[in-house]
């Protein structure tokens, strides 16, 4: 299925509201999805799974307290990476040298939130079963034959890494192949935000005294 960037960015926020998210992680996850394009990769099946597993309670938060000291602890079996990944990114960003998480469901969203701040790190598979990535300039480099194995439920470290050139990434203008039905779900998903938005207006009064009684 083609869908065109601007598509891509507005669809996967809206989902992300409507997966019961906060807006601003809804923008963050909409320009992961964009990073994660802009390097071949579909992000139709990573948004999907992810939103799927925050609707069905798979992946939750965090324990608030540790994280704070750069340790994410689930608060049920695992962290979502939507809830958990603009928080971890907070942390390099002010400087934190190693941040770890545990049982996070999509450590590649993570990844792709983490390169979409141009944020420098390098993020590792604390088993030692993938190669490390790193994220400089917009952009991560990566396995491609670990991709899929970065979108299953691991424990990741994520560690500082110092800044280099700031060099922007080359934007891609072109459609994007998605994954039709991964696609047509997080479509599902984003019609609840806008299902809630109408909801919210119409409880609120939206247009009263616009038609005249007479």
């Amino acid at each position: 299925m083609h869908v065109s960037a601007a598509e891509l960015e507005i669809t996967v926020k809206k989902a992300v509201i409507g997966a019961g998210a906060p807006p601003g992680i809804g923008d963050e996850i909409g320009k992961a999805a964009l990073t994660l394009y802009h390097q071949n990769v579909d992000p139709s099946p990573i948004v999907a799974l992810a939103l799927k597993n925050l609707e069905g309670h798979d992946a939750g938060l965090f324990h608030h307290k540790k994280a704070i000291h750069g340790r994410f602890v689930p608060t049920t079996s695992q962290i979502s990476a939507i809830l958990a990944g603009p928080s971890i990114c907070d942390l390099i960003a002010l400087g934190r040298g190693t941040v770890f998480a545990q049982s996070l469901d999509s450590p590649l969203l993570a990844i792709a939130l983490i390169a979409a701040r141009f944020l420098n790190a390098e993020i590792h598979d604390t088993s030692g079963s993938l190669h490390s990535v790193r994220c400089e300039n917009g952009k991560f480099n990566i396995v491609k034959e670990e991709i899929d194995s970065w979108h299953n439920t691991a424990d990741v470290k994520f560690c500082l890494r110092s800044k280099r050139s700031t060099a922007k990434q080359t934007q891609m203008n072109g459609a994007i192949e998605a994954d039709d039905v991964c696609w047509r779900q997080i479509v599902t998903i984003a019609d609840k935000c806008l299902v809630s938005n109408s909801e919210a207006s119409r409880l609120n009064d939206a247009g009263a005294g616009l038609i005249d009684g007479d």
